[in-house]
Parts: structure tokens; C-alpha cells; sequence
């Protein structure tokens, strides 16, 4: 297994760690919150925090992403108490420009503009809004990732 295919492997780990995060967070905390933010307050910030920090780390290595893995960066690090208006403007646009990432993907355009109408929901609840956005961005990465891998496997059989 060479570092290529363990750097996948890691990368794959953070999307389902992301992906089951709404649950995670309830059944850490017995509390539904109104957003994924407010559990920064909690027990389990920490480990909220540090799934983030390892989702900005991941988006950093794609140059599309990079504009929305800074967005997350800034919602990580102005929490939405101390910095509500920086906080929230950096949530919004951590989603918008994860749809533009994927609306500028010719197979996954439709699923960036899926985001960007899924993204009225926090009209109606902001925490249904985030697990169903975060779950599309996240099934986008494992699935990319899950191509990369195959390639890497392939190639790793080829070698003598």
C-alpha cells in the first residue's frame, strides 16, 4: 500500500466521520440543536472542531475547494456566539461555494444546483438544512475519492 492510497483511505474516513456528524452530534450530546454551530458549546466541541479542522485540510488539496475550505476555516474559527454575523456569512457562503464547486463539474453540476435549492430548508430548519447539504457534500467526496482509489489499486497491481 503505498502513501497515495493511505492519504484516499484517511480522506475517505473524514467524509464518513462528516457524513454521520448530524448523528454523532445528537447522540453525543441527547440534544437536537437548532444548528450544527451551537454544538461548538458542547462536550463534543472539540471533536467537532477537530472534524472540521480535517475537512478544511482535505478541501485545501483540491484547487476547486479551496474557496469554500476557506469559508469553512472562518466558521471554524469565529464561533457563531462570540461572531454570529462573520460566523453565518461564512457558513452561507461555505455552502454556496461548495455547490459552485460541484455546478463547475460537467457529471455534477445538477448536484450543485440540488444544494443550492435544498439550501431554502434552513428557511424551515437550519439543522435539516446542514445534514442534508453536508450529506450531498460529503457523497460527492467519497465518491471521487472511491474512483481515485480504484485507479490507485489498479496501478498498484500493474507493479511488479
Amino acid at each position: 500500500m503505498n502513501i497515495g492510497l493511505k492519504a484516499v483511505n484517511a480522506r475517505i474516513s473524514i467524509c464518513i466521520i462528516a457524513l454521520l456528524m448530524p448523528f454523532i452530534l445528537v447522540a453525543a450530546t441527547g440534544l437536537r440543536l437548532d444548528s450544527f454551530s451551537q454544538y461548538f458549546y458542547t462536550p463534543i466541541g472539540p471533536f467537532f472542531v477537530s472534524v472540521l479542522a480535517l475537512t478544511c485540510y482535505m478541501m485545501f488539496s483540491n484547487p476547486k475547494w479551496i474557496p469554500a475550505a476557506i469559508a469553512l476555516a472562518t466558521v471554524m474559527l469565529f464561533p457563531c456566539r462570540d461572531y454570529e454575523t462573520i460566523h453565518n456569512v461564512a457558513a452561507v457562503l461555505f455552502f454556496i461555494l461548495s455547490a459552485s464547486a460541484m455546478i463547475f463539474e460537467k457529471q455534477d453540476k445538477i448536484m450543485g444546483f440540488m444544494m443550492l435549492a435544498l439550501g431554502l430548508l434552513a428557511l424551515w430548519d437550519l439543522f435539516v438544512a446542514e445534514a442534508v447539504l453536508l450529506f450531498m457534500i460529503s457523497t460527492y467526496h467519497i465518491r471521487r475519492l472511491l474512483l481515485i482509489r480504484k485507479f490507485l489499486l489498479k496501478k498498484e497491481d500493474r507493479l511488479p
